[in-house]
């Protein structure tokens, strides 16, 4: 959507059953509602999510969600909306999710999301909307591994921690492996600090180990470690080909 396919930008093929070539890809015919699995013997350790979402809360106060492991829900590990206030996630592995690890939706008030580890999640491993008054806590999380598989994801530019609310405060985080940026922080008083940001834009271009968006008022990042965040090289030479 809004976007014009235009001649030497590159292109991929998905969704079909004649792009498996290598062991243990795999292919959904949504007519015949079969699995298709490419393997060289019979596959064995074969894992079908059941369930979009493994954990939504909607309307729930002072949660706190400790200790679980969390693997291959289709959309979100832990989903939160409608004013899910005072919820704390600390201490959980999340892996594995086909999009979002942990999904905070609009009117979720003074929430801590600390001391995880999420990997492997297909669009971002910690992703929060909001507005003021939010007063969001992300802290001593552990993300690898976010948006690395072209072509699976939603529209919008993902990341690794992706951050609408305000106040915020992202701190002590470890982000490493991701498609686009490694943590970007939107809207207005943010503070984005002391993290340690590596190989990210991994799969594209024109981002960042840190990326802004918005008013920026109140913003402050600080005391930071980004590295090797060169971004995609195939991207690169697209882009100068249709210049």
């Amino acid at each position: 959507e809004g976007l014009e396919p235009k001649n030497t930008w590159g292109f991929f093929i998905q969704n079909d059953v004649r792009t498996l070539d290598t062991q243990n890809e795999w292919y959904y015919n949504p007519s015949t509602k079969k699995l298709r699995i490419y393997s060289t013997s019979q596959p064995t350790n074969v894992y079908v999510p059941a369930n979009d979402y493994c954990i939504t809360l909607s309307g729930k106060k002072y949660v706190t969600i400790e200790k679980l492991t969390i693997i291959g829900a289709n959309n979100v590990g832990i989903y939160a909306e409608l004013s899910t206030d005072n919820l704390i996630v600390n201490n959980c592995l999340i892996n594995k999710c086909g999009l979002y690890g942990v999904k905070m939706l609009n009117w979720c008030d003074d929430y801590a999301i600390t001391n995880n580890v999420v990997k492997n999640c297909n669009y971002s491993g910690i992703h929060s909307y909001g507005y003021l008054n939010t007063n969001e806590t992300i802290t001593n999380n552990t993300l690898d591994s976010c948006n690395m598989i072209i072509g699976i994801g939603e529209y919008y530019a993902p990341a690794a921690i992706m951050s609408y609310a305000s106040p915020s405060l992202i701190q002590y985080n470890i982000v490493d492996h991701s498609g686009y940026n490694g943590i970007m922080k939107a809207g207005e008083y943010g503070e984005v600090r002391n993290n340690l940001i590596t190989n990210s834009l991994l799969t594209t271009n024109d981002g960042g180990g840190i990326y802004t968006a918005g008013s920026h008022l109140n913003m402050i990042i600080d005391g930071n470690i980004v590295s090797n965040t060169f971004g995609n090289l195939m991207s690169e030479i697209f882009a100068y080909k249709q210049d």
